[in-house]
């Protein structure tokens, strides 16, 4: 697994950060889907560069609660712990 883009802040209160690797991994889904859902604006994402993005848990999970797809939370859990 790659290594977590962002650490929880508790400063600004804002959750941990995942890539687009591991948010393919926490729903199942492909890497290029989850570039295809941030491109066409259904999943927000922050740009890191030319082409990395880092996409907040919280918003992953809205996402796939909306878009009915499973959102894997012990694969989140393990991944909060690294």
């Amino acid at each position: 697994m790659c290594p977590l883009m962002d650490t929880m802040d508790n400063h600004e209160g804002r959750a941990m950060d995942v890539t687009t690797e591991q948010a393919a991994e926490l729903l199942g889904v492909t890497r290029r889907s989850i570039a295809r859902y941030i491109s066409s604006g259904k999943l927000a994402a922050r740009r890191h560069g030319l082409r990395m993005f880092s996409i907040s848990l919280d918003d992953l999970r809205e996402f796939a609660a909306k878009n009915n797809l499973l959102f894997n939370e012990s694969v989140a859990q393990k991944l909060t712990q690294q």
